[in-house]
């Protein structure tokens, strides 16, 4: 078992007043804060970190993400390799994870792939909380087809990962991609946030 990481003379921000506190000592057993205390020194023997002054803060938070939107053109994206996505928000999980993120909300697009390629510790990424993919109308902020689709059977390759609506018209329509999304494993959250290990796994 991984003893707890001691995280010393550091500068806290209490996010609840607003305030720097210096001299803080932060402990981290597991993936929970175990204990937080001030001008004390680590214990023996302890796993510890001297942050020599830096600030700590808690982890923040994102509440509307989309870490396949990996480019602004939405129609494009559907064209997109689903392979090439995956890859690119890969960089996107990252870098939002450097800027402090370790909790994000996908408010369309990601799926229950990439919350366990987070789990599995293949992306470094904040816990990934997802909804699946938007729900629209025809014709809606998610239609994202282009016109030439409008008024015939065509639809742009249904699984690509850059599409991130799902197009429904009426109750019966809704209720069918709410039941797809669900049954694809959303909304799925993520129950760690983590770089990729370099343990090996029995």
């Amino acid at each position: 078992m991984t003893p707890a990481l001691v995280l010393h003379h550091a500068t806290l921000f209490d996010s609840a007043s607003g305030e720097l506190k210096p001299g803080a000592v932060v402990t981290v057993d597991g993936e929970r804060i175990a204990a937080v205390a001030f001008g004390t020194a680590p214990p023996a023997g302890a796993r510890a970190l001297d942050l020599a002054g830096r600030t700590l803060l808690p982890g923040l938070i994102d509440a509307h993400v989309h870490v396949t939107a990996t480019i602004p053109d939405f129609f494009r994206l559907t064209l997109l390799p689903q392979t090439l996505i995956a890859a690119q928000a890969k960089d996107i999980l990252a870098g939002m994870l450097l800027r402090g993120f370790t909790t994000v909300r996908d408010a369309g697009g990601a799926d229950a792939g990439l919350v366990q390629a987070v789990e599995r510790g293949h992306f470094a990424g904040p816990r990934l909380f997802i909804a699946g993919r938007a729900i629209t109308q025809t014709g809606g902020h998610g239609d994202a087809r282009p016109a030439f689709f409008h008024g015939n059977a065509g639809c742009i390759c249904c699984g690509a990962a850059g599409m991130l609506g799902s197009v429904a018209d009426g109750v019966g329509g809704v209720r069918r991609a709410v039941r797809e999304d669900l049954a694809a494993g959303s909304p799925r959250p993520a129950t760690r946030s983590r770089a990729p290990s370099t343990r090996s796994k029995k």
